[in-house]
């Protein structure tokens, strides 16, 4: 597929960019060049007017600090699916990249992704959104901190199903002070632990 080597020199960009409506990224080669400059992310969806999103049967590399591979911000009824993420920047508190991040994002469909979290120091699937679908996913984290979780959770009405999660922290976050969720048929291994519920008596 197409490469899509970004941010060589060093300063801020982003791999692929778009506030648009029906924006699509397929069968991409997506690598972040040097690890300089932070929140370099390979795919980013910004805004409610990026709906219907689709990032779709891509390899997504990223090395640098906060450097998320994917990336919705406020953005609803998209697709990620079938991708190859990898991200390995950033082992100190707060420093590491997420290999999908849904931040106040809405009703999109993640599945069949493959992601490594290797020496960051957050989740491979960070959900912090209400009424998504996460089916399918194979997540390996290792290498970093405290927050090297397989998944971190904090929303509502969330599903999760057939995951196949193998963490050297907590394979699953839950932040069941602040939200609701459903995990079906899953795989969930955590060093520390498989599935931790924050403020659950």
């Amino acid at each position: 597929g197409y490469e899509i080597n970004y941010s060589y020199s060093g300063v801020l960009g982003y791999g692929v960019y778009s506030d648009m409506f029906n924006t699509s990224v397929r069968n991409c080669n997506i690598v972040e060049g040097v690890n300089t400059t932070d929140d370099k992310y390979g795919v980013y969806f910004y805004g409610s007017s990026a709906n219907n999103g689709t990032v779709y049967n891509n390899n997504i590399t990223t090395i640098g600090i906060n450097s998320d591979a994917v990336y919705f911000r406020t953005g609803d009824y998209g697709n990620i699916s079938n991708n190859n993420i990898s991200t390995l920047g950033g082992s100190g508190f707060g420093e590491g990249a997420r290999g999908i991040y849904l931040s106040q994002s809405s009703n999109n469909y993640l599945g069949d992704n493959f992601i490594i979290v290797d020496g960051s120091n957050r989740a491979g699937i960070d959900i912090n959104s209400d009424n998504n679908t996460i089916n399918g996913a194979v997540i390996r984290a290792s290498g970093g901190g405290s927050y090297t979780h397989g998944i971190y959770y904090n929303g509502l009405n969330n599903i999760f199903s057939n995951l196949d999660v193998i963490s050297e922290n907590k394979a699953f976050y839950f932040r069941s002070d602040l939200g609701t969720g459903t995990i079906v048929d899953s795989i969930l291994n955590g060093s520390v632990s498989d599935i931790f519920a924050y403020g659950l008596d």
